[in-house]
């Protein structure tokens, strides 16, 4: 798409270094090739109104607030670097950029390629005003998570037009509707909306606030909540452990995913972050006739039903055992519950899958005042 007046959708890069910048534009570019959605870089895009006016710092906001409300140049998403000091022409920064993107309810995604994040710094980080992606990885791999999420968010507003002004609806409603989340989920899911996220509970000003805002604040909820900390929904790793299945034999076997189809999560960024539902895996496994005691996994005897013998089970890494049926979030492997430590008061409450095996919680318990 070489023409911008041809294109319906916006995405700005702020990358400051040129050869990154153009790799990471170039596979942006390749994904959306069959899309209406054009990526430019800042500088590209609005290189006829640099004009020193990023110079004087306390006007920084306002000016760049004013460029991103263009209406000739209307803006879905922006994806920041963390570090932006090598800009020659003005001065402007990621907190600058993510205040005025929060203004006007624009989503961000955020990386730095100049710091080994850990696990542990992305966890702490963790937020409802913006997405910050894993940086240890290649660009490619980078873009192509921005391409997903974008395409989350855009899933989201559409969805949210379809129901919006429905006065039968409340909060949770609409979030359930959104979610495509299965009969009986509710009850988890409400624990995801206390605390941190308690603002998806509220109702936001007029409908035009919104209609822009609320689909922004729900999609950093789902993808930094929801998604990221298994309970209601289960992520492969959380899947297997809680199934009882290896790790490696449920993700690489076509025909096990299968036999759980029904229970996959189909809602915004499912692409990005394969997920299930834990109480549609609840249901499968209900159907399951057990006329005795057995030692053999309720999920096993499932698969058996379909066709699916010698089925390895699931190891608790912490305590190299058999046995896991929970979710380490440091080290994103199975552990069980006697080797890991749960209800961990900074976790969304519905996170009841979500622990930390004993060895990271001994090692970083001070960087968490444990």
């Amino acid at each position: 798409m070489n023409s911008e007046s041809n294109a319906s959708k916006r995405i700005v890069i702020f990358e400051d270094t040129p050869e990154k910048l153009s790799e990471f534009k170039k596979e942006l570019d390749k994904l959306f090739a069959d899309d209406l959605v054009e990526v430019y870089d800042f500088n590209t895009l609005y290189s006829d109104k640099k004009e020193k006016l990023f110079k004087q710092s306390e006007k920084i906001h306002d000016k760049l607030k004013s460029i991103f409300e263009d209406p000739a140049a209307p803006i879905e998403m922006v994806i920041v670097d963390l570090d932006l000091s090598q800009y020659r022409d003005y001065d402007i920064s990621e907190p600058v950029i993510s205040n005025v993107c929060d203004s006007l309810g624009i989503p961000i995604c955020m990386y730095s390629r100049q710091t080994d994040e850990s696990e542990l710094e992305r966890i702490r980080n963790w937020s409802d005003r913006h997405i910050v992606l894993d940086s240890n990885q290649p660009l490619s791999k980078i873009a192509g998570q921005c391409a997903d999420i974008f395409k989350g968010f855009q899933s989201i507003k559409e969805e949210f037009k379809t129901i919006e002004g429905k006065s039968s609806l409340g909060p949770m409603d609409l979030i359930s509707r959104i979610l495509k989340a299965p009969e009986g989920a509710e009850a988890l899911i409400v624990h995801y909306t206390t605390g941190y996220f308690s603002l998806m509970t509220q109702r936001l000003g007029d409908p035009e606030q919104r209609n822009r805002f609320f689909p922004v604040l729900l999609g950093y909820w789902i993808y930094n909540s929801v998604l990221r900390f298994p309970g209601v929904l289960l992520n492969e790793t959380a899947a297997a452990s809680y199934l009882d299945i290896d790790v490696e034999f449920f993700k690489n076997n076509r025909e096990v995913k299968d036999a759980f189809e029904e229970s996959r999560y189909r809602g915004p960024f499912h692409e990005i972050m394969p997920s299930w539902w834990k109480d549609g895996l609840d249901d499968l496994l209900s159907e399951i006739d057990i006329e005795s005691e057995t030692e053999i996994p309720v999920s096993h005897l499932y698969l058996k039903q379909k066709g699916i013998e010698k089925i390895p089970r699931a190891r608790c890494e912490e305590g190299d055992h058999e046995g896991a049926g929970f979710y380490c979030i440091i080290t994103k492997k199975p552990v069980c519950a006697d080797h890991s430590t749960g209800n961990i008061a900074w976790l969304p409450q519905g996170a009841i899958h979500s622990r930390i095996c004993s060895s990271k919680w001994d090692e970083l318990g001070p960087w968490f005042g444990f």
